[in-house]
């Protein structure tokens, strides 16, 4: 099976899930396995559910098992590090779609709250073309549908009209009082003719709309700072589409099971040789997989895959006592950091609590929710009042999405001042000389001009003090 067939774009937290979904499912039944969706877990264990109504069957045949574990690495390749995290636990693909579904497709009041403040604050990003904002666009509109939320055509096509750009003022006047009824296929076809009007003079022109390309699925390198649960399970993935699991067997007698090596066959040999050669592929993967060089010495003296986790693992997954106390430490000092944005504190807070569970420390879903308000900044105090004292229960998502619908209309409120139109300053640039007094002509002096100037009066007397002194001189003549 060829690794290059595997190409799909990632999901990303803020994807679009329900395209993402129909291409997966649609990868799994070109390659035949769509039967790993049948297979659920019950009790640690793994069985096939026949009907929506009827009990589980017996448990996995390896064919199925093999199966199930191609398209769960399938999955994992599929998606971005915030999304894997929630997924990884799975042993299922199945389960990791249930996870999936129960995140992107909810219908709880706040994220459904969300998503409408969403939709109000939407303006068009004039760095892209219209193509790509009125993707942007029609994807929140299937988010809302997804929660259960349906938007007229009109209103769609209202949100998107007040949406555009101010170059677009014109056709917006046009098609409100120009129209009794409205489309969204109208407005977008009335904004991409102007676009194309303006021309270079509109900045997102020259960046045409691209379809959503495929990307090759490729496996970032480790560094020895980045996440190395996720890249390792990554590398798994990887290993179990290309049929390379079977080199991180360590002990031969394992291996000889594995393969199904009889002593005294003709054809042992050939097995044999073929599992070397998948564990000097391996072994290859991982190298080209390490970015650090001093960390590629140190995992370079191990002659297999195995033994190459084995040192990585000591280094980057210490469970130690130590290494406990000090994440939890962390997570409770855990504040969110002004200069970046929420969704990567967020992040960042997620990966501490995925930290701490590779430690053997669960915490539960609604102390991450506590954890997680506690953390907020100052300026989410009103919010963090009502999570705390207006709920009887609360979950990492609810306040995740509360925060996110705060942010929007933080950021909302900025802009609006940003437009609000300044009034007349009292010292404006041309009238700053009006209020100041250069130096005087006559004494030098700042502060006066020549008329006002002290001396010119002392040495000039006014008309009245010379009539009279005029009138005394012909008296006494």
């Amino acid at each position: 099976m060829s690794f290059a067939m595997f190409e799909e774009q990632k999901l990303h937290r803020r994807g679009d899930y329900t395209l993402w979904k129909t291409r997966i499912r649609a990868h799994l039944g070109v390659l035949g396995l769509m039967e790993a969706l049948k297979i659920e877990e019950e009790d640690g264990n793994k069985y096939v559910k026949i009907a929506e109504d009827e009990k589980l069957s017996a448990n996995l045949s390896p064919l199925l098992e093999e199966k199930n574990k191609k398209a769960r690495s399938m999955i994992i390749l599929s998606v971005g590090d915030k999304v894997l995290r929630k997924i990884m636990k799975e042993e299922t693909a199945a389960g990791m779609l249930q996870v999936l579904d129960k995140y992107y497709m909810t219908t709880s009041l706040v994220r459904r709250f969300y998503l409408r403040e969403k939709l109000h604050s939407f303006r068009m990003n004039e760095r892209k073309s219209v193509m790509e904002n009125v993707d942007e666009f029609q994807r929140l509109i299937d988010e809302l549908s997804n929660a259960k939320v349906e938007i007229s055509d009109e209103d769609q096509a209202i949100f998107l009209l007040v949406s555009l750009p101010e170059q677009f003022d014109e056709v917006r006047d046009t098609v409100t009082y120009g129209k009794t009824s409205l489309t969204v296929n109208e407005v977008i076809d009335a904004a991409l003719s102007k676009e194309m009007e303006l021309g270079e003079s509109y900045r997102g022109y020259d960046k045409k709309y691209r379809e959503r390309s495929r990307i090759r699925i490729e496996v970032e390198k480790f560094d020895g700072r980045g996440d190395y649960i996720l890249w390792k399970t990554r590398i798994l993935a990887r290993f179990e589409i290309l049929d390379l699991m079977e080199a991180l067997k360590i002990e031969d007698e394992d291996v000889n099971k594995s393969v199904g090596i009889d002593e005294g066959k003709s054809d042992s040999v050939v097995l044999t040789l073929d599992l070397e050669e998948k564990k000097r592929k391996a072994r290859i993967m991982i190298i080209q997989s390490i970015d650090d060089q001093d960390l590629r010495k140190k995992i370079m003296k191990e002659d297999t895959a195995a033994g190459m986790f084995q040192v990585l693992d000591k280094l980057y997954i210490t469970r130690s006592s130590t290494s406990r106390t000090y994440l939890q430490y962390k997570l409770c000092s855990f504040r969110m950091n002004d200069s970046q944005s929420i969704e990567e504190n967020i992040d960042e807070f997620e990966k501490l609590v995925d930290d701490l569970s590779n430690a053997k420390v669960s915490i539960s879903d609604e102390d991450q929710a506590i954890r997680l308000l506690i953390s907020l900044p100052k300026r989410f105090d009103e919010l963090r009042d009502v999570l705390t004292y207006g709920r009887t229960s609360l979950t990492l998502d609810e306040v995740i999405c509360a925060v996110l619908s705060k942010e929007l209309k933080f950021g909302s409120k900025g802009t609006a001042e940003e437009l609000h139109v300044r009034g007349r300053s009292v010292s404006r640039d041309r009238s700053k000389s009006k209020g100041e007094k250069g130096a005087c002509w006559i004494c030098g002096e700042d502060g006066h001009y020549k008329n006002e100037c002290p001396s010119r009066n002392f040495e000039k007397p006014n008309k009245e003090h010379m009539k009279k002194e005029k009138h005394l001189l012909q008296e006494a003549s």
